[in-house]
């Protein structure tokens, strides 16, 4: 056929008309379908009459449908489409229903081939055209186009889906390619039965992945996620200074950085009769998490307001749904905010500095990345699905842990923050139940050296209720609490009469002293700056750099080890921090599980401790263990000490987790 032939076929054959608006109902008459059009305003608008073409149905299809979101609809059609077409659902894009309404032109036995958003295959929107694909075709392919630049100065990314208008075998296998890797393949029955009938592309060519066994408790049944507050034209409700009654100081995406906003330089006029999408201002509240419409390096990028900022639509808010019990029903349905008491009760359990560790973290931000398939935007109701730990984690010591750490990265400087990231990470994967691999850590004996007090034989020659000849103030293991140890009696330390004399180093101040029997909690131990001896109840601790003054035969004779470094390594372990990490419910709980419950503590099973890494214990959370142990040994009331351990014990755990 010449070039000429054929145009003049393809002339005769093409049909020019709305695709969307001329989709009939099941019985529905031409005539009821333009009365339809008519009663919203609509006209005939072109729309074609499918059952008058022949043929109705074609064996090729190739589109590439336009991608229109919702909002960007005139509201007219908007509402005929949400009212008429079962594809259109909430924030639906006209790609999917272009999609859906290639399913019904094919012919048994034909093809199609839709160059389509890659969202489609991920988002929310998307599900009843993944369904109808996954179970009404045979699709062939997906070959994922993420990587090319088709539509230059467009952020979406796309996807060439293939498929054959035939109903699927039940071993159907769907390939998936892609530019410059190597290709996968997913069975088309287990993307059907995965959350959402998702297709997942992880990667440039891979399979989409099989999703993760399901959470118990998801985002949102103890928070309600939504978008800011639209104005079209922005440029009339986005200002630089206050420029109406309504104004008030507003965030967006843009000055989201992770955990912080920068401070408002703009604000919203927040009149909700205007305003083409108002957002209620209970997601304007505060204190709330404000999360970036667009994704980071490392994933969702998202901040707490303390300050009851306004926010427009380049933000998702997140507030606890127990905010929302003032709502009145009618109001609530109206801004598709779910009230209910049982969320509400939830939500009291979830700090929201703990949501805002694990929005942040890369276990979270890992699977939300895996739930959109990749996608750069973000979405509320995308937020609101992902998984939560259960409550009873929340309150564990990894929670506790977790919102300690959250507290800190949220005031630190840049040279902390690093060391931070790391540490909630690791909490956060830990409550999500992921595996996390051991923290680095070496033996206390390494940075420390550990002995017994002196003994003598009888006890009541040596250790004595008034000062003699020879005697020292002494502390005994009784004498000893947590962070605290009193002089009771004195020590008479007559080196050449003791059974066993200690040496004199270990009374030196600045050591630590461990009650040799153990307490409920686990290690009783105390910094002791007054240099008090000590009887055989005691261990005494001292950091390595104090051998440095004795010489060879002396530390064989009392059987003390210095290897090269561990003076200079001593020095990274404070008293303060030695003696936190031993009252730390996290080492009572190794000291009792390597001692198999016995009650008696040794020199030897001390120095088998483990202390955290050098630059653990010298980065943030070493530092602030040290100051918290400092507070601990000050502490003037029960509650001041009490307050103190329970920062200690979620520090220690930061540490050791």
């Amino acid at each position: 056929m010449s070039r000429h032939a054929a145009r003049a076929l393809v002339e005769r054959q093409l049909v020019v008309g709305d695709a969307l608006l001329g989709r009939a109902s099941a019985g529905e008459s031409r005539a009821g379908r333009l009365l339809a059009l008519a009663s919203y305003g609509l006209g005939d608008r072109g729309a074609i009459d499918w059952p008058s073409l022949r043929p109705a149905r074609f064996s090729a299809l190739a589109a590439n449908p336009p991608y229109v979101n919702v909002e960007r609809i005139e509201p007219a059609v908007r509402r005929f489409l949400l009212e008429r077409d079962p594809c259109a659902q909430r924030r639906f894009d006209l790609a999917g229903l272009f999609a859906a309404r290639a399913i019904d032109l094919v012919a048994p036995g034909g093809r199609a081939a839709l160059l389509v958003p890659h969202p489609l295959l991920t988002q929310h929107y998307g599900e009843p055209v993944r369904r109808r694909l996954l179970s009404e075709t045979t699709l062939e392919r997906v070959v994922d186009l993420r990587a090319e630049r088709l539509f230059p100065g467009a952020a979406i990314r796309v996807v060439i889906v293939v498929f054959t208008a035939r109903a699927p075998a039940p071993d159907a296998v769907t390939r998936v390619e892609a530019t410059g890797a190597l290709p996968g393949a997913f069975r088309q029955s287990d993307a059907l039965a995965g959350p959402g009938a998702m297709l997942r592309l992880d990667a440039a060519g891979e399979a989409p992945r099989a999703a993760s066994a399901p959470s118990t408790v998801t985002l949102g049944d103890a928070f309600a996620a939504g978008w800011g507050a639209r104005g079209v034209p922005v440029s009339d409700f986005q200002t630089r200074a206050p420029a109406g009654p309504h104004a008030r100081a507003m965030v967006k995406g843009a000055d989201v950085s992770p955990w912080r906003l920068a401070p408002p330089t703009r604000y919203l006029e927040y009149d909700r009769a205007r305003l083409y999408r108002p957002s209620h201002p209970v997601l304007f509240t505060s204190p709330k998490l404000v999360v970036a419409k667009v994704t980071g390096a490392r994933g969702l990028v998202a901040a707490l307001d303390a300050d009851g900022l306004a926010a427009d639509d380049s933000v998702a808010l997140v507030v606890p749904r127990d905010r929302l019990d003032a709502l009145p029903p009618a109001e609530a349905r109206r801004h598709q905010l779910t009230t209910d008491p049982r969320r509400s009760a939830l939500a009291k359990r979830y700090p929201l500095e703990l949501v805002l560790a694990l929005l942040s973290s890369a276990a979270l931000g890992e699977r939300y990345r895996r739930l959109v398939g990749g996608g750069l935007n973000v979405y509320p109701d995308d937020l609101e699905r992902l998984p939560l730990p259960p409550p009873e984690a929340v309150e564990s010591d990894a929670g506790r842990a977790l919102v300690h750490v959250a507290r800190m990265r949220l005031t630190a400087g840049p040279a902390d923050a690093p060391a931070l990231d790391r540490a909630v990470d690791r909490l956060a994967a830990q409550l999500l139940g992921d595996a996390v691999p051991a923290a680095p850590t070496l033996p206390l004996g390494r940075a420390w050296a550990a002995s017994w007090g002196a003994r003598g034989v009888p006890a009541s020659a040596f250790v004595l209720e008034r000062a003699g000849k020879d005697c020292l103030p002494m502390v005994r293991g009784r004498d000893i609490t947590p962070f605290r140890a009193r002089q009771v009696r004195w020590l008479r330390y007559a080196q050449g009469e003791l059974y066993r004399p200690s040496h004199p180093i270990f009374f030196s101040p600045g050591k630590v002293v461990v009650a040799e029997v153990t307490g409920a909690r686990g290690l009783v131990a105390a910094v002791d700056d007054a240099g008090l001896a000590a009887d055989h109840s005691v261990i005494c601790a001292i950091p390595k750099w104090r051998l440095d003054a004795l010489d060879q035969a002396t530390l064989r004779r009392h059987r003390l080890k210095l290897a090269p470094g561990d003076a200079d390594l001593s020095r990274s372990y404070p008293p303060a921090l030695v003696a936190a990490l031993l009252n730390s419910r996290a080492l009572g709980e190794l000291h009792r599980t390597t001692r198999g419950d016995g009650l008696n503590v040794f020199p030897g099973t001390l120095e088998a401790l483990p202390l955290p890494a050098p630059e653990s214990a010298e980065g943030p959370l070493g530092r602030a263990l040290a100051a918290a142990g400092e507070r601990a040994s000050a502490a003037a009331t029960p509650e001041l000490l009490a307050a103190a351990r329970a920062e200690i014990d979620a520090l220690a755990y930061a540490l050791y987790a």
